[in-house]
């Protein structure tokens, strides 16, 4: 079942037994279901987004300025051009150190991309050709809004607030406990959806599909 902040917030009062606000008030037990989001988004990666970025000529780096989205940017796992035209080629990613040896004449498609401190940067920077012409992003996004969570997260955040609640209570050991149930829940639910990437061509190679016996 889908959860808002409303229902997410009864279901934590369920798990206190307090069906209506005396010792905990909506509004913190709102504020660690947010701040539960937020923990959950940053540390799980389970909060997966694509994003465009819209070249700008002569631009090289491009913020939360430029596209409000940047600012919530995780971990970025790939990035791809389109030319306009439907042609989709990948972005290199590059390190942000490789910026001391660009040559400084360098203009037109993408090749590369850098993230770094909330801000990307995409090389050879755009001339007017490519002006318009989008990068998209696909990478994993931090929010504390749990309705931004699939339904098999939302549970995490409510446990969340719920340890967050009962610790305020100095109820410290059923807090702990529940603490520690919403860190192992997490670090399950990350090991058993994600598997380690693919970040180097050679490792595209599929076994199977190899002359074997070589």
């Amino acid at each position: 079942m889908s959860l808002t902040l409303s229902t997410a917030t009864t279901e934590v009062r369920y798990l206190l037994n307090e069906s209506t606000a005396s010792f905990w008030s909506d509004t913190e037990i709102e504020n660690w279901i947010k701040e539960g989001c937020l923990d959950i988004t940053s540390k799980g990666a389970v909060y997966e987004d694509s994003q465009d970025i819209s070249l700008v000529t002569n631009q090289l780096v491009y913020t939360s300025s430029d596209e409000s989205w940047i600012a919530n940017v995780g971990k970025v796992y790939s990035v791809y051009y389109d030319d306009g035209s439907n042609g989709y080629t990948g972005l290199i990613q590059a390190h942000p150190k490789m910026l001391n040896h660009l040559d400084r004449n360098s203009s037109g498609e993408p090749v590369y991309w850098m993230y770094h401190h909330k801000s990307f940067y995409i090389w050879p920077i755009p001339s007017a050709n490519e002006n318009g012409n989008t990068v998209t992003v696909l990478h994993t996004a931090i929010s504390n809004d749990i309705t931004n969570l699939e339904d098999e997260y939302q549970y995490l955040a409510v446990k969340y607030a719920a340890a967050m609640a009962l610790f305020k209570d100095r109820r410290a050991g059923e807090a702990q406990l529940l603490l520690t149930h919403y860190i192992n829940s997490l670090n399950f639910e990350r090991a058993d959806k994600f598997e380690p990437t693919v970040d180097n061509l050679d490792e595209f190679q599929n076994p199977d599909m190899q002359t074997r016996g070589r």
